[in-house]
């Protein structure tokens, strides 16, 4: 007769008491001591999903790289602040006694200033205010603001108002080269103003200034005996200019249908524009004008400014790119827009300076230096290991790099020589890196792993 227990199986009873309780806890205690699995591993075992991943890592890289803003150099502080008082007229002695010593007066002591330089030069004083390592360099900007504003009788009568602003190096994109050899220097800056006024309407493009070219002036020429004759003083005819001769801004008029700025612009720009400015006006309608009493000219600063290209007087236009904005992009849209536009007559347009041509010369050498270490380093790892093991280990150095393009825009970063340079410095790190994990897993496969 069979055995009750090989009859029924399944109903064995179950055994209760000490022995179970044992068997339980060498159960949970062997569950606890197998480690989770973790990333590294889970990859190792996975290799679609690590392949998957390789593949993200460059397509992601290569998209957001080639959306990066491309500059000759990464910008910085030069924590620097530029302060500039034009005095017109103004001897160098003058300068010196009546604006730059006085300001120097008024900043020396303001907290997180480092050190002043001045620099006084014939009708115009220049300070630069350099300041102290983790400086807010706002908060010295207003104090520098407030205390200049706060000296008495500043500036001087024959000086204007001074510029203080945080000194900020330009990104040089592309300089322009308006030459001419028959027209006139009035004509010339005219058609270089015009090119600027267009380049500035172009999208993208936000910083044009001119070089080589002196500043516009307006002499007005009194005739003192005309003066006597309308029983007018300098001061008369000065009083009726400022007056006459500026932009204002009288409020802001709240209605129910919106909100209205009351302003006026009347800024005179040209001569002609300020020969019709009333003097005199008398109850039987004779108006005396600065016209009748004034000789206007349009002319320009006396200075020395002497610019040729080509034997040919030239006036530069000069393109920048601000902190966020791709050079590349900017000159770009520049060249296309050069090479539909017509100049004037007698006057063409070039370019002398492309300095985003330079740098992608650079950064393509950079490259290409890049690509040939690369291959060198694919050499060398054939040699001592197998093909598979050289080919996996080269590939993640540019692996590495490609996929760090992805933190560069979160990072506020840019392509330029600095961060490339960079990548040089990282270079033995990676390899370094890759070296010692393909050794490790060679080795891991000799036992069978």
């Amino acid at each position: 007769m069979p055995a009750k227990d090989s009859l029924f199986p399944q109903c064995r009873p179950a055994i209760k008491g000490p022995e179970m309780n044992t068997s339980n806890a060498k159960t949970e205690e062997r569950a606890e001591s197998v480690p989770s699995r973790g990333l590294i591993e889970y990859f190792a075992s996975n290799a679609v999903a690590a392949n998957v991943l390789m593949l993200f890592v460059i397509v992601a890289g290569l998209i957001l790289g080639s959306q990066l803003a491309v500059r000759s150099w990464p910008e910085f502080d030069t924590r620097i602040i530029k302060v500039t008082v034009p005095s017109p007229g103004s001897t160098t002695e003058e300068v010196h006694e009546d604006i730059n010593r006085r300001v120097e007066e008024a900043i020396v002591g303001i907290p997180g200033v480092k050190r002043l330089q001045s620099s006084t030069k014939e009708n115009v004083g220049l300070l630069n205010i350099e300041l102290d390592n983790f400086t807010d360099d706002e908060e010295v900007l207003d104090n520098v603001k407030n205390a200049i504003n706060s000296l008495e009788n500043f500036p001087p009568l024959n000086a204007e108002e001074p510029e203080v602003e945080l000194y900020k190096i330009q990104g040089l994109v592309i300089t322009l080269a308006v030459s001419s050899a028959t027209a006139t220097e009035i004509e010339l800056r005219g058609a270089a103003e015009s090119l600027q006024d267009h380049l500035l309407a172009l999208p993208g493009v936000t910083q044009v200034h001119m070089s080589g070219v002196r500043e516009r002036e307006i002499s007005i020429e009194l005739n003192e005996e005309i003066l006597r004759r309308y029983r007018l003083d300098i001061r008369d005819v000065a009083r009726a200019i400022k007056s006459t001769s500026l932009n204002l801004t009288f409020g802001e008029l709240r209605t129910d249908a919106g909100d209205i700025v009351l302003n006026v612009i009347d800024k005179r720009n040209t001569g002609d524009e300020f020969r019709d400015i009333p003097l005199i006006t008398k109850l039987d309608g004779t108006v005396i004008k600065l016209d009748d009493v004034a000789v206007i000219r349009d002319g320009f600063v006396d200075e020395q400014v002497l610019a040729e290209l080509d034997g040919l007087p030239t006036v530069f236009v000069v393109v920048d790119a601000s902190a966020d904005q791709s050079q590349r992009q900017v000159r770009d849209i520049v060249v296309e827009f050069l090479a539909n536009h017509v100049p004037p007559d007698g006057v063409s347009f070039s370019v002398w300076n492309d300095n985003v041509e330079i740098t992608t010369e650079r950064l393509n050498k950079i490259i290409g230096n890049a690509i040939i270490g690369t291959v060198l380093v694919f050499l060398c790892l054939v040699a001592v290991y197998d093909l598979r093991a050289a080919f996996w280990i080269t590939l993640g150095i540019p692996v590495s790099f490609i996929g760090s393009l992805i933190f560069f825009a979160p990072a506020g970063m840019t392509l330029n020589l600095g961060t490339l340079f960079a990548f040089f410095l990282l270079v033995g790190i990676v390899v370094d890196d890759a070296v010692v994990v393909g050794e490790s897993i060679i080795a891991q496969r000799k036992q069978g792993v």
